[in-house]
């Protein structure tokens, strides 16, 4: 989660002329993916003050919001009656919980994790840290594949990886070691016109794990196309790809490759 806080000082005579012409930027941000909540509100103390509060669910949509006409709007609207200063700020929230506890009781400390060791929760820091990374080095073969950078996709596998694709045709079954990958991905690359390309429909991490579902767009020699599923289970360790389960629709590709 992604959090925007902080204020913007303008003319007390003019603050609530100012929000009133933001309302409508305000409610269209509101509409956005992945806004949570998006609030510019009048401080109740000091004359002219106006508090932001926004909530995102991801820098994807904070990306989007940003890049967008709702925040240009709002940004030129506010902008228009010359704020004084501003100090805003954005905050990415690794851990929340409510300020209650079940018994009813306010509290500060992060009573979810009471009883975890210090061990224990730098550990689970650490396997955040770990998430985050698969899901980069995927994210980024998955481009290298799509742009059609054979080397650099190439550069995404460790040299002891391991590949496995289910079905019993000329492609499935296990494969070690990273070359040995990098000529089945030869032998189907010679049997299409033009490569695969992966959409990503689903995209889920847990540590080293990553699963991607995705949708395939290729080209078969005699020009057909070839569209097959994917269900993609990745390992990655230490900045590579160690593992990679592959299924697919087999019929189909016995289909494409075995064709006179």
């Amino acid at each position: 989660m992604i959090i925007i806080a902080g204020t913007l000082e303008v003319d007390p005579e003019e603050r609530d002329a100012a929000l009133e012409a933001g309302r409508p930027h305000e409610e269209a941000a509101r509409a956005q993916k992945g806004c949570i909540d998006y609030a510019w509100t009048a401080d109740g103390l000091v004359p002219g003050r106006i508090h932001v509060f926004e909530r995102w669910e991801s820098e994807a949509d904070l990306a989007a919001h940003l890049s967008g006409p709702a925040y240009r709007g709002q940004r030129d609207t506010i902008g228009s009656y010359g704020p004084r200063s501003a100090d805003i700020s954005k905050y990415r929230i690794d851990l929340s919980e409510p300020v209650y506890d079940p018994e009813g009781s306010p509290r500060a400390d992060f009573f979810s994790v009471e009883g975890f060791s210090e061990e224990r929760y730098e550990a689970y820091l650490d396997w955040k840290t770990v998430d985050a990374e698969s899901r980069s080095v995927v994210e980024s073969a998955i481009e290298a594949m799509n742009s059609g950078d054979v080397q650099a996709f190439a550069d995404h596998f460790s040299d002891e990886m391991k590949f496995w694709m289910n079905g019993s045709h000329m492609f499935s079954g296990p494969i070690e070691g990273k070359q040995a990958f990098l000529d089945l991905v030869g032998r189907v690359a010679a049997g299409l016109e033009k490569m695969i390309t992966l959409e990503v429909k689903n995209f889920f991490s847990a540590g080293e794990w990553v699963v991607a579902e995705t949708l395939g767009n290729a080209t078969a020699l005699d020009g057909s196309p070839y569209c097959n599923t994917y269900c993609m289970v990745w390992r990655v360790r230490d900045g590579k790809v160690v593992g990679l389960r592959e299924y697919n629709d087999s019929h189909l590709v016995v289909e494409t490759f075995a064709k006179p």
